[in-house]
């Protein structure tokens, strides 16, 4: 059995999915007892939905994905250092499910972390996304999956509904959560949380402006990346380390102690004589809690 507490909505964590559960308690009214029969009985839908959507998932970075501009992006490219908020939905799904969404995240994180919310769904073309933006006034980046709509979990498409999960610059997505229409409290509620998440993780470690960066060029002639970062804690940031993942990968940066709120950089240059594709790995070590993080460069040589 699932141990709430009495007479309320609560949040349940399962693995990386979090669940809403009601339970009467003994000194409610017959009234009260009603209404929360009634509103586990609502509940039960919610729970079986989120205990299908239990766990997590990886993102295949190459899954092409294209911004308002009809750009292809990447969804490392996405998201923050410490994570983004991403709400999967489909224009078929009921329209004012995805709406009343929309307004629980402008209700729930409004001023807090707007930047970190991505909107992913899927769209004949840009135009008809440029459309559906425009005329429901969509202040969050939004971006047409629909080629890669196979990489989704199915447990989760499947559900047809729109569904939230959190993802970071490894394209792990965990914290699912799938909403009900008429609990919107339970979504406020997730979204709070989700919002306190974020910025707390905003405000320790390093943060990276971004972790991935593709550049192609010619065979035997050197490539140039800066990946730049700032320190968000309240003490002197140290990069212990930064390692390639190859010889033809070198790496400089600022060995000296990043004070808190300072920004540096670190440079990094690819010179290989194979044409082709290629795709390297940068460790950065710190005295961050985050530990350590990973770089990406990438693209082709001709």
């Amino acid at each position: 059995m699932l141990a709430c507490t009495r007479s309320l909505i609560s949040l349940l964590v399962f693995p990386g999915v979090i669940i809403g559960c009601a339970q009467i308690g003994k000194d409610d009214s017959p009234q009260e007892a009603r209404e929360m029969t009634r509103k586990e009985r609502i509940l039960s839908g919610t729970l079986e939905a989120n205990i299908l959507a239990s766990g997590s998932f990886y993102l295949d970075d190459t899954s092409p994905i294209y911004d308002e501009e009809g750009k292809r992006v990447f969804l490392s490219e996405l998201v923050n250092g410490t994570g983004s908020l991403v709400l999967r939905f489909s224009p078929s799904n009921c329209i004012d499910c995805i709406l009343a969404e929309m307004e629980n995240i402008n209700y729930a994180m409004s001023g807090s972390i707007e930047d970190d919310v991505v909107f992913l769904s899927s769209f004949q073309n840009i135009n008809q996304l440029r459309i559906f933006k425009r005329d429901h006034n969509i202040p969050y980046a939004l971006y047409n999956t629909s080629e890669f709509e196979n990489d989704l979990p199915r447990y989760l498409e499947d559900l047809h509904v729109p569904y939230y999960f959190i993802a970071d610059t490894t394209r792990l997505c965990d914290n699912l959560y799938v909403p009900e229409k008429e609990l919107a409290s339970m979504s406020t509620f997730y979204l709070k949380e989700v919002a306190e998440k974020l910025k707390r993780e905003k405000e320790k470690g390093i943060v990276f402006k971004n972790t991935m960066i593709e550049q192609d060029g010619s065979s035997g002639k050197p490539l140039s990346f800066v990946f730049s970062y700032r320190n968000e804690m309240d003490i002197p940031l140290i990069i212990k380390d930064v390692r390639a993942s190859c010889n033809c990968t070198a790496v400089s940066y600022d060995k000296h102690p990043i004070q808190p709120g300072e920004r540096a950089e670190i440079q990094i240059e690819y010179n290989s004589d194979i044409e082709g594709y290629y795709f390297k790995k940068i460790i950065v070590e710190s005295n961050s809690p985050k530990g350590k993080v990973l770089l990406t460069i990438k693209g082709n040589l001709t």
